[in-house]
């Protein structure tokens, strides 16, 4: 299995119960790809380095997950 992070970046007007809907379908999704997560580390709103869709700031979560091909 090979490990691998990603960086998603979310909308910050989302409200608290939206942004865990993500969290859970993500928490799903892994595994039925056959992977697992290692980590969901949660950043918080931060500055964008530049605007994307009109918004200057953005929700940033790292996901550490282990698995296979076409994870």
């Amino acid at each position: 299995m090979r490990k691998y992070e990603t960086i998603i970046i979310i909308d910050p007007d989302l409200a608290d119960e939206d942004r865990n809907s993500v969290f859970e379908r993500l928490n799903d999704l892994i595994p039925q790809q056959g992977g697992f997560l290692v980590m969901l580390d949660d950043w918080g709103a931060k500055k964008l380095a530049y605007e994307i869709n009109k918004k200057t700031r953005g929700y940033y979560v790292r996901l550490e997950y282990c698995g296979t091909g076409p994870l």
